[in-house]
């Protein structure tokens, strides 16, 4: 997109940052092994997030693709992990498998962002845990918040399927995985 004013003078201006593709995996039974499928369309220069929810008390994750970094590692209870992971897109990624340390169940949401602005580590809040089905996120007061910043709230729970998104939380919900 580009701007042009009266006096001449051009300024290229950036999209918004959006969600412009999900992908979704679950393993349903418990096991060691978890498959991550990318959205469609992954292009160089692609924001990619993979949320990764798995049950059990804080199994550890091993054998990521290069380039993956891991943000946030949350344990919410004794039973319920939750892993945000991130990376820049080359335009190379393909859906993979990971490895956890203990046998458990797991859900995997894959998100494409485009229209972000910095290929730096996206800024994650501390995290808040309970037990609602109606999950409220914990504030965060981002770097370049002059910025226009895409905010994601996530969560894993075994109180059951969430009820309610958090105010203003509108665009994209997803309800992922089998309870229990």
């Amino acid at each position: 997109k580009r701007a042009h004013c009266d006096d001449g003078f051009q300024a290229s201006l950036m999209a918004f940052p959006a969600v412009a593709a999900a992908n979704y995996s679950e393993e349903t039974i418990g096991t060691t092994t978890h498959d991550v499928l990318l959205p469609t369309g992954v292009a160089s220069g692609n924001l990619l997030f993979l949320l990764i929810c798995m049950e059990g008390n804080n199994p550890t994750i091993s054998d990521m693709p290069a380039g993956w970094a891991e943000i946030k590692d949350l344990l919410s209870g004794t039973n319920n992990n939750l892993s945000i992971w991130w990376k820049q897109s080359d335009g190379t990624e393909v859906s993979f498998t990971y490895t956890s340390s203990l046998s458990v169940r797991s859900s995997q949401r894959t998100l494409r962002i485009t229209g972000h602005l910095s290929a730096t580590a996206p800024s994650v809040s501390t995290g808040a845990t309970g037990t609602s089905v109606s999950p409220d996120p914990d504030s965060l007061n981002p770097a370049g918040a002059a910025e226009d910043i895409m905010w994601i709230a996530c969560c894993t729970s075994d109180a059951g399927v969430v009820s309610a998104y958090p105010t203003n939380y509108a665009d994209n919900q997803f309800t992922d995985g089998t309870p229990g």
